[in-house]
């Protein structure tokens, strides 16, 4: 069963950590500052049962950004009013950060019940009953305790535990995902590190990743609740014990996740809402942005808009100043670079979006509208319609969609059933194309070749390698060898050697051309294996330097002609004559010379050595000092 964690929220000295101290019986307070401050400073964790984590969190202004890393991953929230003091600044603040975070369960306390008499105690409720308004805690249960007396301690603890009975499932997408809180270590243990786990399991021996670092962990062992159990799983209090990585690579707000799924990046595109209390708030503001335990400081860039009005939403890009790891539809807090308060939040829609992105663009906000919607198959089909990319992995559309694995499964195989979407590939290795573009992807790579082919008439084709540089820009290289192959097989293109062609294309010689190219046929044979070079050619043919380069490079594409070195050219047919004679020699005599060489071929060292360096490369004999022997 997934375990329940509950946040505390509420103004500094409004007796958060006395109510868990008198509903857990722990300390939350950890630090030695605290204790003697008695304030708390950072987060503290308590446990009530075996079902719930309590999470205490710092009231005071300055550790805010400690607050919002503590509620970051709450179920339900414990929001504390201390009874004399009544509505302040952070009761305030902290419900914003609640209602930006998108919590929806809570129970609200008003505490130190036994300094105030009952007139003040109704007024006080009322005050607070009227702040709930519009928010998800304005039908929540109101309790009236004080932590040192326990008066309606067992009362709220009841109500706690019935609340949890009855909270939403966790949706599990399956990956291990862990955002780190605490970081520390134990003598003879090593690192530990401490967090809610928000999908998946880990268990002793797993391999893990943290991020942003991309740093490898093996799990030594791990506990919940304080207690050494067989693995950790989504809603758990973890501590993992992790080998390979010290205390002083890690800090709060990494992510510890299953290897190859989370990514780190420094841009992230989203939905902000501003609150009603803020200023207007105008593009490329400098602010602090809060995304699950990290703290991170940013520019908001304003896609649709140049200022943002106060209970506006819009769409936007984060630019960051250190890389983070988030996933769609992960909450965030934006909270003013100074003075440091809290003016707006929302979801991230583009975890990994692309460098570029044009403000005002209708494409781009089409695209992130589509990342909003909440219809699973609609946005895989829109994802893969209107994708900067023709194609998706599958990790993305996992990252894109934020659907388990099974679920993700599913919507893919119905899609891919009514032919609207392709599977290239399988398991984690695919990818996912709309039918659509790859129709549309087969259209643009014959317009490629036909470019080319118009652009170069003399040349019987476009490589491979070239025609992929073309296209480089406008789909990956897995699914420009996808693209070629499919109309290979259509037999739209043919595979010729080296060379890629349309089926209709033939290079269309002059018949002035076609006779000289007769001519330098015949030069090179009857020159035996003393090949005139392309100078003497075009001396003796009458052509100028570029004609003639033209004209052999048109033999060597075509395979009449091989370039053995830069400017000696010997016939297809003479290289297998030369093959054969060295293959009839190697029979009896292992081992040639240079000079055997030359006899054996009527030839000279002048073009003999560039002859066997050319057999040397292509495998056919191996140089040992001043022989060569026939390459096994």
């Amino acid at each position: 069963m997934s375990h329940i964690i509950i946040g505390t929220a509420g103004h500094i000295d409004h007796g958060k950590t006395a109510l868990v101290r008198a509903l857990t019986g722990m300390d939350p307070d950890r630090l030695k500052e605290e204790k003697e401050r008695q304030i708390t400073i950072d987060l503290g964790f308590a446990f009530l049962g075996d079902k719930a984590a309590i999470i205490d969190v710092p009231g005071h202004e300055r550790f805010i950004k400690n607050m919002v890393a503590g509620v970051a991953t709450i179920d339900m929230v414990l929001f504390v009013v201390a009874a004399d003091d009544g509505v302040m600044p952070q009761t305030k603040e902290h419900l914003d950060i609640l209602r930006l975070l998108d919590v929806k369960h809570g129970i609200i306390v008003l505490t130190k019940a036994d300094i105030v008499d009952e007139e003040w105690l109704e007024l006080v409720t009322a005050d607070v009953q009227e702040l709930m308004i519009g928010t998800f805690l304005e039908n929540a249960p109101v309790f009236v305790v004080d932590s040192l007396s326990g008066r309606g301690i067992e009362e709220l603890k009841s109500a706690i535990l019935h609340t949890i009975e009855a909270l939403p499932g966790k949706v599990n997408r399956g990956m291990f995902r862990l955002p780190i809180d605490r970081v520390f270590t134990i003598k003879g243990f090593g690192t530990v590190v401490t967090g809610t786990v928000l999908s998946g399991t880990a268990q002793a021996e797993s391999v893990l990743e943290i991020q942003p670092q991309g740093i490898k962990v093996k799990v030594r062992g791990v506990q919940s609740h304080e207690h050494t159990v067989a693995q950790v799983q989504i809603g758990d209090r973890a501590a993992l014990n992790l080998q390979g990585v010290e205390v002083s690579d890690l800090k709060r707000g990494d992510v510890l996740g299953d290897l190859g799924y989370f990514y780190p990046s420094n841009l992230l595109d989203g939905r902000m809402m501003l609150l009603s209390t803020a200023e207007p708030f105008a593009h490329r503001t400098r602010v602090r942005v809060h995304l699950g335990t990290q703290e991170v400081i940013g520019r908001v860039i304003l896609i649709d808009r140049d200022v943002l009005n106060p209970g506006e939403e819009a769409l936007v890009r984060l630019r960051l100043e250190a890389k983070c790891v988030a996933a769609r539809k992960d909450p965030f807090v934006v909270r003013q670079y100074s003075p440091q308060i809290t003016i707006g939040g929302g979801v991230i829609l583009d975890p990994l979006p692309p460098e570029r992105r044009k403000r005002f663009d209708k494409g781009v906000i089409e695209w992130m509208k589509v990342l909003d919607q909440g219809d699973p198959e609609a946005l895989i089909m829109d994802c893969l319609r209107l994708s900067p990319q023709s194609e998706i992995p599958y990790g993305g559309l996992l990252s894109l969609t934020g659907s388990t694995r099974e679920k993700l499964n599913h919507y893919l195989d119905n899609i891919i059933d009514q032919g609207k979407i392709i599977r290239i590939g399988s398991g984690d290795r695919a990818f996912f194309i709309h039918s659509d573009r790859l129709s549309n992807s087969l259209n643009i790579m014959m317009e490629k070749v036909k470019n080319h082919h118009q652009s170069n008439p003399l040349l019987p084709g476009v490589s491979r390698e070239e025609l992929r540089t073309k296209c480089n820009q406008l789909f990956s290289k897995s699914l420009c060898e996808v693209i070629i192959e499919e109309l290979l097989t259509k037999g739209q293109l043919v595979s010729d050697g080296h060379w890629i062609r349309t089926s209709d294309f033939e290079i269309r010689l002059s018949s002035a051309q076609e006779q000289s190219i007769t001519q330098i046929e015949e030069m090179l044979r009857s020159a035996n294996f003393q090949t005139p070079r392309i100078e003497e050619i075009s001396n003796r043919l009458n052509l100028s330097p570029d004609e003639t380069k033209e004209l052999v490079s048109i033999m060597v594409s075509t395979g009449k002609i091989v370039r053995v070195g830069p400017d000696l050219l010997f016939l297809n047919e003479q290289i297998f004559k030369a093959k054969q004679l060295l293959n009839e020699n190697f029979q009896t005599h292992p081992e040639i010379t240079v000079g055997e060489v030359s006899g054996l071929l009527g030839s000279t060292r002048k073009y003999v050595v560039p002859l066997l360096e050319y057999f040397d490369r292509e495998g056919f004999t191996e140089r040992r000092e001043d022989v060569r022997i026939k390459k096994a």
